[in-house]
């Protein structure tokens, strides 16, 4: 490995690590929504409130078709990011996988301010030259047969 190479190890570290941190807090995020929803979906099945109103208020089923995607669309995309985020880290930790890590970067972007900061720094540190040959030799490393294995020549 060369001198430049040794040099940006830190930064990938740091990089794996707050795409965990990333991923925590994703998880974090869509346990929140969970949390809520099941309090906002306890409340509005108060019936009482609903009695009072003239005719009988809203349609609660219709109702509930609609308010469970305000939760449903945001848990989803909550928890891919969260899956991404830590498949991203676990990559970067191995050297594999930069394109998918710069892919997460970009959905991270839209998780403002912290995956913003998160998805540039992620995008200066995987499209330096010096980071994208460690990952080619990594790739290239692990391509070559081992001597004194089945099938590779001696």
């Amino acid at each position: 490995m060369s001198e430049k190479g040794r040099a940006d190890d830190p930064d990938l570290r740091t990089l794996a690590i707050l795409h965990f941190g990333m991923a925590l807090l994703c998880l974090a995020g869509t346990l929140l929504l969970i949390w809520q929803y099941r309090r906002v979906h306890d409340a509005f099945l108060d019936v009482t409130a609903w009695k009072k109103q003239k005719g009988g208020g809203a349609s609660l089923q219709e109702f509930f078709e609609v308010f469970n995607l305000f939760y449903l669309v945001p848990g989803a995309i909550v928890a891919a990011c969260c899956v991404g985020n830590l498949l991203s880290g676990i990559l970067i930790t191995r050297r594999k996988g930069r394109f998918l890590s710069l892919f997460v970067a970009c959905v991270n972007c839209i998780m403002v301010p912290i995956g913003t900061l998160l998805g540039a720094f992620t995008w200066v540190v995987l499209l330096r030259d010096s980071v994208r040959a460690a990952y080619e030799a990594k790739v290239a490393k692990t391509a070559v047969p081992r001597p004194g294995r089945k099938g590779s020549p001696r």
